[in-house]
């Protein structure tokens, strides 16, 4: 049995933690189940604050990946956990699903990326911890949308494969009824990233489901359809309230044989506070209603941040050493501490409580991560003024005099029409000032090369085209480069254009860090760029990269946000 248990990790984090947010008894909780874990299951863990109440709770969560040496294998290994421990029914049935997840040719193997066992702390005192356990699936989409996967359209293996072992029973026939439901009503877009079971609380007969990718706007017709319980305008007034406070909200729902009235929203940023602004706004409106204390908005704001082995050399674990000295000399493990998300929790037609959770996790950096970083932040350039003011204006009247000949866009070589991918107008024909922006684009590519580290390339042409994106309009995550015949794309710019003041908010282009080798993007890892007006920016075509939903209120073609864009296509090598 391992000798090195996660309250290694948990001192590290522990004096970086106001006692606004965990206080000393909670602690010493959280170390009464961390002696039981070994330190190999997990590289990311967090804890779950509530924020309106004085007292400083917290329970303690657990993240088992499916890296290898980590997680998915310490959870299969009995031998990893003490006795006393595995002699708990739940434990028997969360380290036996550990052993079908392990098993290469087990559904699960294929379909489960991660597990959160979640320890409830609040008062109640156990000999032994018992958790409630999540898994962390591939998108589970309704089986109509096109993003369902067809090799696997059932949703069978979450009961009788998943459900079944952690519940060492069938789920009851009328509770997968209505889970199989509500997959099946779920928006085009929008997944399950996530379900649960609260082992701890011994509720066996009701499912926790998080769902991802759903617009604000469809919360409230989903929740009808699946038959919600609560006042829906009521909801859906108070969803779009919150929506214009925070970058995205996932949806909780509790499913038994009907939905249970409590429902949460995850309330997410994709930059910690430090770096967003609107976190600031956003726990202001929390503490404005109640729903977070002052204190502990203070305390969330100050958690953010790192924590080196050369600060903290004596209570640094020697496993994460011995580790990094493996990969290679130089690599150094380093924690990090942010804010994942907010929770907020909604029953009888009113929010009744936040909870705040609170991320540690660490990184091994080898000198090829930290290579890799480095390419990533100079992934982009981006050039302000690109363009005489004089052409600027002529181009926004040729646009709004152009209105009618603009389509509906396309994806892809083959002008695909893919309304669920991409939605925006473009203008096929602009031959002045496609040649004005060619030409300038052209006097500086040297320049451009140099500055994202490309090597230089016999240059076929450019390729043009001009779009319009207005209220709602986006394009979901792709390459510009994925394909056979678009594979000698390697440039890709977007020139910026809208008449001011601008009529229209967001709508930033996400680019983000890429594998070139495997095409895999890093979700939590990029670049956002600004749609300055009368800016260019230039990055590779092989980064998977977005342009984020517009919000126009006005609706108006002319309040429109304006793109030239296009690709510097490489010349193919003539075959010998």
């Amino acid at each position: 049995m391992s000798h090195s248990f996660l309250t290694d990790y948990i001192k590290l984090v522990r004096s970086y933690t106001s006692p606004s947010l965990i206080s000393e008894e909670t602690w010493n909780k959280i170390n009464n189940v961390a002696e039981f874990l070994p330190n190999k299951i997990t590289s990311f863990f967090g804890f779950e604050c509530p924020l309106g109440i004085a007292a400083a709770q917290s329970d303690f969560l657990i993240c088992a990946d499916d890296t290898a040496g980590t997680g998915r294998e310490i959870l299969a290994d009995e031998t990893q956990f003490p006795t006393a421990l595995l002699s708990d029914p739940v434990w028997q049935q969360v380290t036996q699903f550990g052993r079908e997840w392990q098993n290469e040719t087990s559904i699960l193997s294929q379909k489960i990326h991660n597990v959160w066992l979640e320890f409830d702390l609040d008062g109640t005192e156990q000999n032994l911890p018992v958790p409630s356990c999540f898994f962390g699936s591939e998108p589970i989409y309704a089986a109509t949308s096109p993003y369902a996967n067809p090799a696997t359209p059932a949703y069978r293996w979450v009961s009788e494969s998943a459900l079944k072992l952690l519940l060492n029973d069938r789920l009851p026939e009328r509770v997968e009824a209505k889970l199989f439901q509500c997959f099946d009503c779920l928006p085009p877009e929008a997944y399950v990233f996530q379900i649960g079971l609260m082992l701890a609380r011994n509720i066996k007969d009701a499912v926790r489901v998080c769902i991802r990718g759903i617009d604000p706007g469809q919360i409230g017709e989903y929740l009808q359809q699946i038959g919600w319980p609560g006042s829906l305008d009521i909801l859906q007034e108070f969803v779009s309230e919150l929506a214009g406070f925070v970058e995205r909200i996932d949806l909780d729902i509790d499913i038994s044989d009907r939905i249970l009235p409590k429902i949460g929203f995850e309330c997410y940023f994709s930059k910690q506070p430090k770096l967003e602004p609107r976190w600031q706004i956003f726990l202001d409106y929390l503490v404005t209603n109640n729903l977070c204390l002052p204190q502990k908005q203070a305390g969330l704001l100050t958690y953010p941040g790192f924590l080196r082995e050369s600060a903290a050399p004596k209570d640094w674990p020697s496993y994460l050493s011995r580790s990094a000295q493996l990969l290679e000399n130089n690599a150094e493990a380093v924690f990090f501490r942010k804010i994942h998300h907010i929770k907020i929790v909604y029953q009888d037609d009113r929010p009744q409580l936040a909870k705040a959770y609170l991320a540690m996790g660490y990184r091994l950096m080898t000198s090829e991560f930290v290579d890799r970083w480095r390419k990533f932040t100079n992934a982009s350039v981006q050039i302000d003024n690109f363009i005489e003011p004089e052409v600027h204006d002529r181009l926004l009247k040729f646009v709004r005099d152009s209105q009618a000949q603009f389509i509906p866009s396309e994806i892809g070589i083959d002008n695909t029409a893919l309304a669920i991918h991409r939605r925006s107008l473009v203008l096929e024909s602009f031959p002045e000032f496609e040649t004005i922006l060619n030409q300038k684009i052209a006097a500086i590519l040297p320049d451009i090369f140099s500055k994202l580290g490309l090597p230089d390339f016999p240059i076929a042409h450019l390729e043009t085209q001009l779009t319009a994106h207005n209220d709602g309009d986006y394009y979901r995550v792709h390459n510009d480069s994925g394909t056979t015949e678009s594979s000698d794309r390697i440039l890709t710019y977007v020139y910026y254009f809208y008449r001011e003041p601008k009529a229209f908010n967001d709508g930033e282009l996400r680019i983000y860090e890429t594998n070139l080798n495997t095409q895999i993007h890093y979700a939590d890892s990029f670049q956002t760029i600004e749609p300055r007006n009368n800016s260019i920016v230039f990055f590779p075509s092989a980064y998977m990269h977005e342009v984020l939903k517009i919000n126009c209120p006005s609706q108006a073609f002319a309040d429109s946000r304006f793109t030239m864009n296009g690709w510097v296509w490489r010349k193919k090598s003539s075959s010998v």
